[in-house]
């Protein structure tokens, strides 16, 4: 959220695993031309989000951008069953993100993703990001 509300690319990169994909379980928005991208991707779309106003850099930047994630207790992440990954956590959270414009009208979205997470160090790092919101 931090990054989000402070539109840092450094704030941002540093939520990411290396190995990093974003996927989209349903994509409704052929204009996307795909349902998922890595980490380079997902990079350049952010600083085209934070300082472009869009992910594909369309627009003048957001006045703000506010993000809230309702991330749950950790009482309630599930712990990775696959092989080779049982250190890892599942996050099932949902969102509200809003973009501030001050020459054109807001743009909303609200929806719900699942991050997968893996411990480097005493940090956790999105190895994977499953957007699962009607769009």
């Amino acid at each position: 959220m931090t990054a989000y509300n402070y539109k840092s690319i450094d704030i941002y990169k540093n939520t990411l695993d290396k190995e990093f994909l974003f996927y989209l379980v349903s994509q409704e928005t052929p204009e996307l031309g795909y349902n998922y991208w890595g980490y380079e991707q997902e990079i350049e779309f952010h600083k085209n989000l934070f300082s472009n106003g869009s992910s594909r850099g369309d627009y003048q930047p957001p006045s703000n951008i506010i993000l809230n994630l309702m991330v749950p207790q950790p009482e309630y992440w599930m712990q990775n069953t696959q092989i080779g990954k049982e250190d890892w956590v599942i996050i099932a959270c949902s969102f509200h993100l809003t973009l501030n414009f001050s020459v054109r009208p807001d743009i909303s979205a609200t929806g719900f993703a699942r991050y997968f997470l893996r411990p480097i160090g005493d940090e956790w790092r999105i190895v994977l990001w499953q957007d699962e919101s009607n769009i």
